[in-house]
């Protein structure tokens, strides 16, 4: 902080580095860090220094914000305490650049509700386009969602599309940018903390345990062992993130139904409110209003009555008000909300109920929360079956392959040879939509051959009658799996051959899998581009393409694009145009 403060924000050279990137792991202090930085600069405040906005990236969808701009708009609003009729966005760009403010953005993985790698960057580049050059900020950032120190340098990208081709290159100049890194707690840190809550002697507990202490090191977690681990019987077993946080609910639940007397078992409220989890993430939101709770609540209680529901919202403990939306809730943490949705949906795998399961394709850590909590109730076999079946739903197959990939790798001996008998299968009777997260599950395993070998033999899988229960409406999978990295160029002609078959569940894959190359040559988007404007090309087909020409950027795609979005009648083909439009023009602005 001592940093930012007394030498990063007084450096107004022509060198000086603009944009601060402060990025840690989940549950380092990023938040905490930010609010404390607007404290301290609010205490040491002279006439001619900055002040500070902090600006929490997540509202934009938590308030139902229409884009950056309207959240900048309404906060700056706020803050300089602006006339009551709303500021345009010129005179709000005024007070941005004029070198009286410092712009402090809190949580980019945050921007949207499923954060992806490459999302994060064009998350980025929308913040660049917003409020335009020559501006300093700081923003803070999960770091684990760039795996490789190539992917930290998507922070440096300008919004000039042609200095993608530099980047991937690893030519770009970065001497505008500065990246610091919270550290995680060290020895020092955690007894200081300790002693804070008076637990000095808690340590020597914590270090008996295989990676406890390391799970520690991050300030939340640190947070419920100190909750938890007081009154916990450890048997030994190891304890990973997800058994922290089943320990820690299942002892709220329980202190809820002693306490409060609210009448309901602890099984009972678990039930309500991993219910009210599932349905947000259903539902694509953040906030949690009334109807939502009025509805989970009367089909799951006998207590209906609007005392109980409003005691219920205004008290639980994994809630709390949205600051700016009258009788609104959010979950405390997104890691909250995502522990309830795979304990939802645990608790239905665990009665061979694969409905929900089915429905909706689920983020990364959902997957190891739902992985981790099926491995300790010894029901990672019955996803290993469905994989195997071949009558199973084409949705349910490959969700089943994506939480298997997820896994981690502590148990690949065992998942590997499964997963590779589950795709000779999938090449006599199966799917290629689900021979391919099987390849790609196998590819994170550590099994770097599969994934190639698949991509350059689509037809051995393709000639299959799919049959999935998802609808054209069905949300894309580009939100969900990350990019496709280390794809040689023999794969990348393979695919380009496969955007012109003869079937179009080839082309849909290839292209589909094209845009997760992110691969920019012209060749590649121009064999895209013919698969958007075919007017007789599926609408599935057309909107992975319309997605992939956003996710690639290319200017050249922007005239079809918009010819598409006008002409079309299909809705999902021409909002998925939109969207791609609004990306492009977003990044050359």
């Amino acid at each position: 902080m001592e940093f930012v403060r007394k030498v990063w924000l007084p450096d107004t050279s022509d060198m000086s580095k603009s944009t601060l990137a402060i990025l840690g792991e989940f549950g380092s202090g990023k938040t905490l860090f930010c609010n404390k930085l607007v404290e301290q600069m609010a205490s040491d405040y002279k006439p001619g220094n900055k002040i500070s906005v902090l600006i929490r990236l997540g509202d934009i969808e938590r308030y139902g914000h229409k884009n950056l701009k309207a959240l900048l708009v309404e906060q700056i609003q706020t803050k300089f305490d602006l006339p009551s009729s709303t500021p345009t966005w010129r005179e709000i760009k005024e007070i941005i650049q004029s070198d009286e403010i410092i712009l402090i953005f809190d949580g980019l993985e945050e921007m949207t509700m499923k954060g992806t790698q490459f999302k994060m960057r064009d998350n980025f580049r929308e913040i660049l386009s917003t409020i335009g050059t020559g501006v300093k900020y700081i923003i803070a950032c999960r770091a684990h969602y760039f795996s490789t120190a190539k992917e930290e340098k998507y922070l440096a990208i300008t919004q000039k599309v042609d200095e993608i081709e530099r980047l991937i290159k690893e030519e770009i100049d970065t001497r505008r940018l500065s990246i610091a890194y919270i550290e995680p707690f060290d020895y020092v840190d955690i007894r200081i903390y300790l002693n804070m809550k008076r637990q000095e002697n808690l340590y020597q507990k914590i270090e008996r345990f295989y990676n406890l202490a390391d799970l520690a090191k991050r300030p939340i977690f640190l947070d419920l062992i100190v909750q938890t681990m007081k009154d916990y019987e450890f048997s030994g077993k190891v304890i990973t993130g997800t058994e922290l946080y089943r320990q820690y609910v299942e002892e709220c639940f329980k202190r809820e139904a002693k306490e409060r007397k609210i009448g309901l078992s602890p099984e009972q409220q678990s039930q309500i409110v991993e219910e009210i989890a599932f349905k947000v993430y259903e539902k694509r939101r953040n906030f949690i209003n009334r109807d939502l709770i009025e509805e989970v609540w009367n089909s799951m209680t006998q207590n209906k009555t609007e005392k109980a529901i409003e005691e219920f919202m205004r008290k639980y403990p994994f809630f709390r008000r949205a600051d700016k939306a009258e009788k609104q809730l959010e979950f405390i943490h997104q890691s909250f909300l995502e522990f309830f949705v795979a304990s939802r949906i645990s608790r239905s795998i665990a009665k061979y109920k694969s409905d929900l399961y089915a429905a909706e394709y689920l983020t990364n850590q959902i997957d190891r929360y739902l992985y981790e909590l099926l491995d300790r109730s010894g029901n990672i076999g019955i996803i290993v079956n469905w994989l195997k079946k071949k009558d199973s739903n084409v949705n349910l197959r490959m969700n089943c392959a994506l939480t298997l990939g997820r896994s981690g790798r502590s148990n690949k001996e065992e998942l590997i040879p499964k997963l590779k008998e589950c795709l000779e299968k999938e090449k006599r009777v199966g799917d290629i939509g689900v021979a391919g997260r099987i390849s790609e599950a196998l590819d994170s395993l550590g099994d770097k051959k599969s994934l190639s070998c698949f991509l350059k033999n689509l037809k051995v899988f393709a000639d299959r009658t799919e049959t999935t229960g998802k609808s054209d409406a069905h949300r894309l999978l580009y939100d969900i799996v990350e990019p496709l990295e280390n794809i040689d160029s023999e794969v990348i002609n393979c695919l380009l051959k496969n955007l012109t078959d003869d079937n179009p569940r080839i082309r849909k894959y290839a292209v589909f899998m094209m845009g997760r190359t992110r691969t920019q040559t012209q060749k590649c988007v121009k064999g895209i581009i013919k698969c958007l404007k075919n007017p007789k090309e599926t609408v599935r087909t057309r909107r992975y393409a319309a997605a992939a020409l956003g996710i690639i950027g290319s200017t050249d795609a922007l005239r079809y694009l918009k010819k598409v979005a006008n002409k079309c009648k299909n809705e999902s083909l021409r909002q998925e145009c939109l969207n791609s439009i609004e990306k492009i023009e977003g990044h050359v602005s």
